[in-house]
């Protein structure tokens, strides 16, 4: 067949088709006496193997290595191809994840300089990153309702008698039982006794608390957060302590949903629970 029928049969441009060629990715077609290109139904199957291996993430160069290696090669050859894969991949995530930090962090320092002048914002993007979560200031939580920002400072109190300087989800559980009512009751339903988990909470260990001044909130719950703010815009409204319980809930982690498992909870029934009721 003709560039143009592998074209169409393989869903390819021809002048894709002329620079895998080009780069020797294609086995050199044979050319018939008027001089144009002639291709086999084995190249459709190279070009099927070319699109698979594209779409697992390797590069053409790479492609084109995996196909230089003589049929039958050992499989080890192959794992080892995946495995120098899989492991690019994971630095990339990894990259992804301090960005997604990085990126975190300039959003609280904006959220913290509500009233800064348009001018003087540069200086937020210049100045150097610190490894420290945002803290807790009501500008940074515009996005919260008065009871759900309560529950936050709540969270607050809880840190600083436990004399820890962060705020993670296990304060914020801690506070959902004790100021609102509704998620109390729900709780109790659930068979999620604030006793218990005070207990429990109380016994996990957390090690040396860093020497730092102030309340900062973790990452896991900026995340939270976001997840909450997410919900509430659906509906165009801010976040309550509901779509903030529900929030840690579809988090899925945290130490807030270990103790909600240890008191006997299901934090997938909870959620369901909450989800009906925010319907």
């Amino acid at each position: 067949m003709r560039v143009g029928e592998l074209a169409e049969r393989s869903g390819i441009s021809a002048s894709t088709l002329r620079y895998y060629e080009k780069l020797g990715l294609l086995r050199p077609a044979s050319r018939n006496a008027s001089g144009y290109r002639e291709y086999t139904n084995e190249t459709l199957d190279q070009l099927a193997l070319i699109r698979r291996a594209k779409e697992l993430g390797f590069s053409l160069r790479e492609i084109r290595t995996l196909l230089a290696r003589p049929r039958g090669a050992s499989r080890e050859s192959v794992l080892t191809a995946v495995a120098s894969k899989l492991t690019e991949l994971v630095g990339k995530k990894n990259s992804l994840g301090s960005k997604e930090r990085k990126l975190r962090g300039l959003r609280g320092r904006v959220l913290r300089n509500g009233e800064t002048a348009c001018e003087d914002l540069s200086q937020l993007l210049l100045r150097p990153e610190q490894e420290e979560s945002m803290p807790l200031e009501r500008t940074s939580l515009g996005h919260f309702d008065e009871n759900a920002f309560r529950v936050i400072n709540k969270a607050a109190d809880e840190a600083k008698g436990y004399q820890h300087n962060w705020i993670g989800t296990e304060h914020l559980l801690l506070a959902f039982a004790q100021l609102d009512r509704e998620v109390h009751k729900m709780l109790l339903l659930e068979g999620v006794d604030i006793a218990k988990v005070r207990k429990s909470f109380e016994a996990v260990d957390f090690g040396a608390t860093a020497n730092q001044p102030g309340i900062f909130i973790t990452h896991r719950v900026e995340r939270v957060f976001g997840i909450a703010e997410g919900i509430a815009m659906r509906d165009d409204r801010r976040a309550t302590a509901e779509d903030l319980l529900l929030a840690i809930l579809e988090d899925g982690g945290g130490v807030a949903v270990h103790l909600i498992r240890a008191c006997g909870g299901d934090p997938a029934h909870i959620a369901a629970t909450l989800r009906e009721q925010l319907a």
